[in-house]
């Protein structure tokens, strides 16, 4: 079938950028494993760009237009007061933010189908967010979205927004969300995996 020789030729092609992502380290340690297992051993379906989640310090312009090496700080783990300070001594941009972005996986799947219990993995993890995004024969893609989410500006030009004890607040806040977002990924992709081995 058509629909079957579309899906195996873009499979093979996604699976040897997957491996040479690893081999470059763009592929985020937590979930190197997870994503082999899935992508090894599940052939009606397989992963493409996703993200465990992280907190950032984000450098924008004044327009909030994201620039060029905007990474300021990131970190796919909870993080220290200290490492946030040090990059506020950062000059180059306008704004600094301190971000926590949730998790993002894009799964594609065969037919509709292995789209229906993707959707019925989401459901029982109590994903809220994600659906599909793109949908032909051979090749449907779903993204499925975290909802753990905090945006705050911490620096103006040369304005620090808040004091030390402030910041605290704001830091100790960004690691509870982003224990809170991996939480619900691992729940998820737990879900996923044994929804996914069903016939």
């Amino acid at each position: 079938m058509l629909s079957d020789s579309r899906y195996n030729m873009t499979r093979e092609f996604t699976m040897k950028k997957f491996y040479k992502a690893i081999e470059d380290g763009l592929v985020d340690e937590m979930l190197v494993l997870y994503l082999k297992r899935y992508n090894s051993t599940l052939k009606d379906t397989y992963t493409t760009s996703s993200c465990a989640g992280r907190i950032l310090v984000l450098g924008l312009d004044k327009e909030e237009q994201k620039k060029p090496n905007l990474f300021v700080g990131k970190w796919h783990r909870t993080v220290k007061l200290k490492e946030v300070i040090e990059k506020l001594d950062e000059k180059k941009y306008d704004e600094l933010w301190l971000k926590q972005e949730p998790f993002i996986i894009h799964l594609v799947v065969k037919d509709l189908g292995g789209a229906e219990r993707v959707l019925n993995a989401k459901k029982e993890a109590g994903i809220k967010r994600g659906g599909i995004i793109n949908l032909k024969e051979g090749r449907i893609i779903i993204e499925i979205l975290g909802s753990s989410y905090m945006a705050v500006p911490i620096k103006m030009k040369d304005n620090v927004l808040f004091n030390k004890k402030q910041l605290t607040i704001l830091v100790k806040k960004a690691n509870q969300k982003v224990k809170r977002n991996y939480k619900q990924m691992w729940k998820f992709l737990k879900t996923l995996y044994k929804e996914m081995k069903k016939k």
